[in-house]
């Protein structure tokens, strides 16, 4: 997928906050460090706007990337959130395989077997009936993805360990959970939540993998609640 998954998110944001969407780059080798290289460009990004710290809201392997930014430049991030965060990623010896396969494959993640029913099956009853645009804008996004892309940053998030980090971190961090994420996801997130103090967490009830897209403007509540707790009282 790439930065448009959050657009409707950061239109109804646009009125109170400068949202900026960032993509992962898109590789044409193999990085070398890829989560570094991210978070390097992401802090030059925001040099360039004017920001010397900023409020980030990352979801995925996004929270890979912002915890190398807090790891790195601790006095950057003003406010973090963070959907579906896990201190490390627990990857059977197959999964690392299959992963360093797929970096040889350029081919787009719609041409494997079975995705498009793995995606209805995971994704679809999140999204609001009245709108079916939505589904298929996301479908649209994550299929044209290369193979290769997401292997090489599901690689990078296999190396991660973060419970060093941990007792580091000063900034407030609100961890959002939301239903659909899967038991696996579910546990790793109570687990990083748990280990964080004074970390706040937030439940979005029918929102899957992707609120920002199913439910932006729940998300928006959430968001400004947290941001802004006496401007939503």
């Amino acid at each position: 997928g790439n930065a448009k998954l959050f657009a409707l998110t950061a239109y109804l944001l646009k009125d109170e906050y400068t949202c900026v969407m960032i993509d992962v780059p898109v590789w044409t080798k193999t990085p070398t460090s890829p989560l570094e290289q991210t978070a390097e460009a992401l802090c030059r990004l925001a040099d360039s706007l004017g920001h010397s710290r900023f409020d980030l809201y990352a979801a995925g392997y996004g929270c890979h990337v912002a915890l190398t930014i807090l790891k790195r430049s601790p006095d950057r991030i003003s406010h973090l959130m963070l959907q579906g965060p896990v201190l490390r990623e627990p990857t059977l010896k197959r999964e690392r395989l299959m992963y360093k396969i797929g970096r040889w494959l350029t081919r787009p993640m719609s041409s494997l077997p079975g995705w498009p029913k793995v995606q209805q099956q995971n994704h679809q009853g999140y999204f609001p009936p009245f709108d079916p645009t939505r589904y298929h804008f996301l479908l649209d996004s994550l299929g044209a993805t290369p193979v290769r892309q997401v292997a090489w940053r599901l690689l990078a998030a296999t190396e991660c360990d973060w419970c060093d980090l941990i007792p580091e971190i000063r900034q407030p961090v609100m961890v959002i959970r939301t239903e659909g994420e899967g038991e696996s996801l579910a546990k790793l997130s109570e687990e990083f939540a748990a280990d964080l103090p004074g970390c706040q967490t937030e439940w979005m009830p029918l929102a899957g993998h992707y609120p920002y897209l199913t439910h932006p403007n729940r998300l928006v509540k959430v968001i400004k609640k947290y941001l802004n707790p006496e401007g939503t009282a």
